[in-house]
């Protein structure tokens, strides 16, 4: 029996990457590496067609793994690790099925055991078994999807005690700042003034700076580029960060050494920061992804919050960022 894997657990059997070429590579039964590829995509492809049983799906594990390896790689790092917690139970308690034969009396049967275990995380495991249930028919298995069909335990009234909890006042985002370096104290306040997301933020660079607007060239999830228009104060932080550059790097924000920050470098600074800002006066620490909550909490025109963000929608933006409800103005007449 071969050892287990100490990384790469999204991959195939017997699938591993090189990690300083990048190159995928299969290894077979004699011991011998195929190169497959340095995109997983490609490689992958190509590992179907070096191995075509493997594609075929049979069971539900086969369903879920297949989905797990091509699928939820493609979303955003967080999203990722949170279908692997969901997948792992739905393999566990129904990989053993036949994808045709899953009704909902299986999914009924299994959210009641679930919510038996856990208070919202059995919510998630059935969103991601129905995201699954609509890919397979692209796989060529042909099912009906019986996740949609259940009733589920409301969230409402949990989601809004938790997001009331999670608002970043003014005054923790000044005590923060106070005690931050200074290109995240410019961080903090690009971010409150585009809301836009960690991944958007850490690409910025002076190229996406224009006469007439500032741009954002991918948007998560909508794709296409968002012209966010320059007011007085988004000018001179653009301004300040430019300078703080001094001209030596294209991205707005790097590291010490000059290299572009990712989720763990920026992690560590952040999580560095919020130390000493505990340590001198700010009482809660909060997470950088709330500060656009914050953004859009803050801007009273709820149309305008949404087009900023990126959102296709206002309902989106009601539903998952506002954080403190709806504000509205009293009626007028008292007798």
């Amino acid at each position: 029996m071969g050892r287990p894997r100490k990384s790469g657990h999204h991959l195939p059997e017997k699938v591993y990457q090189d990690k300083k070429s990048g190159m995928f590579y299969f290894v077979d039964s004699d011991n011998k590496y195929h190169a497959l590829g340095r995109q997983l995509y490609e490689a992958l492809n190509k590992y179907y067609e070096l191995m075509p049983h493997q594609a075929k799906i049979i069971t539900m594990g086969h369903l879920i793994s297949r989905y797990m390896v091509e699928e939820s790689p493609k979303k955003a790092s967080s999203t990722h690790r949170d279908e692997k917690k969901s997948a792992k139970q739905l393999s566990h308690r129904l990989g053993h099925l036949y994808p045709q034969d899953v009704t909902t009396v299986h999914i009924a049967e299994y959210y009641k055991v679930r919510c038996t275990e856990a208070t919202v995380r059995p919510n998630r495991e059935l969103s991601l078994l129905s995201v699954i249930f609509k890919q397979a028919p692209f796989w060529g298995v042909s099912v009906i999807n019986p996740v949609p069909s259940i009733k589920r335990v409301n969230e409402g009234a949990r989601r809004a005690a938790l997001k009331q909890s999670r608002y970043i006042t003014d005054e923790q985002v000044l005590i923060f700042k106070k005690f931050a370096p200074e290109w995240l104290r410019l961080y903090v306040e690009l971010k409150l003034l585009t809301g836009l997301r960690q991944t958007a933020m850490l690409k910025m660079r002076s190229a996406h700076v224009t006469q007439d607007c500032l741009l954002v060239p991918d948007i998560p999830k909508r794709g296409g580029m968002l012209q966010i228009s320059w007011n007085d104060k988004l000018r001179l932080t653009v301004s300040k960060i430019r300078s703080l550059n001094d001209g030596q790097n294209d991205f707005f924000f790097t590291s010490r050494t000059g290299e572009v920050h990712n989720d763990e470098s920026f992690k560590s600074a952040w999580q560095r920061a919020m130390a000493i800002a505990v340590e001198n006066g700010l009482t809660k620490k909060f997470s950088e992804r709330f500060l656009r909550n914050k953004a859009v909490t803050d801007c009273l025109d709820l149309d305008k919050a949404s087009k900023t963000v990126g959102h296709t929608n206002t309902s989106v933006t009601k539903q998952h960022y506002s954080m403190l409800g709806s504000r509205v103005e009293p009626f007028d007449k008292c007798v």
